[in-house]
């Protein structure tokens, strides 16, 4: 999925693609906001025993995916992701908790070293924190891909290390910016119970659709159940003179 075929056409530099990816993303957290409070709040109820916790967010990934591919969007979404998805979202939340603690006690083992083993300790505690950074990022692509693909956890694991090594600065900005936007909404308390949780969600499947386009030929090679023919979405025609003036605005 990540190499270039003869006929694949790249991605336009990151600044553009980014504006992109922010303005679909804007638009469609404007015209879903009141599906993306309630699938968070029903991500929240789901989430509240840690073995259910996968399905919810198997069922949060396929509402924001549909979103992200402008189709049409219903509560029942979220209940048909969790049905479909959620022992393979329990495969892959495990596995990312068990990487996760693994890593976490090596930084924990590796800072205790003391005397002659100091240095050491260091530099291997460092690769451990850089190891957790680089995993972190590849779910960025990995929960969206498990509601987009019936491939297995080991080859979607796989194909999101590669999107993350193949298009490093563009993952690390949507991972920062979901970041940003769990911060905001765990200082303002509500924020996460309300829709921060879904707004993350939404901004990775919408990265997710249009990098997978760099590595779709031509001639219409679908990178994904979500990529439809022609393998260009409609551009997001509006403006913020549309959000201030939205009686103006013509489809």
């Amino acid at each position: 999925m990540v190499e270039h075929s003869g006929n694949a056409p790249s991605l336009p530099p990151l600044g553009g693609c980014l504006r992109r990816v922010w303005k679909k993303w804007f638009w469609n957290a404007y015209d879903h906001a009141g599906t993306l409070v309630v699938v968070n709040l029903l991500w929240v109820l789901g989430s509240l025993l840690l073995i259910t916790l996968p399905a919810s967010t198997a069922g949060l990934f396929y509402v924001t995916g549909r979103m992200a591919a402008y189709r049409e969007v219903r509560l029942r979404d979220f209940f048909v992701g969790c049905r479909d998805y959620h022992w393979r979202g329990l495969r892959l939340c495990g596995l990312y908790g068990l990487t996760a603690t693994v890593l976490a006690v090596n930084v924990w083992f590796y800072g205790r070293l003391a005397g002659s083993w100091q240095w050491a300790g260091v530099i291997l505690g460092g690769g451990m924190i850089w190891g957790m950074a680089f995993i972190g990022l590849t779910g960025v692509y990995a929960f969206p891909l498990l509601v987009q693909t019936n491939e297995t956890i080991r080859v979607i694991v796989k194909k999101s290390a590669l999107l993350v090594l193949d298009n490093l600065r563009y993952t690390g900005a949507l991972g920062g910016c979901g970041v940003v936007v769990l911060v905001i909404g765990g200082i303002t308390g509500a924020g996460v119970v309300l829709v921060a949780v879904a707004v993350v969600s939404l901004l990775f499947s919408t990265g997710l659709r249009e990098v997978l386009k760099k590595y779709v030929s031509l001639e219409g090679e679908d990178a994904g159940q979500f990529l439809p023919q022609p393998t260009t979405d409609p551009e997001e025609s509006r403006g913020w003179r549309d959000l201030i003036r939205p009686w103006d605005y013509r489809p």
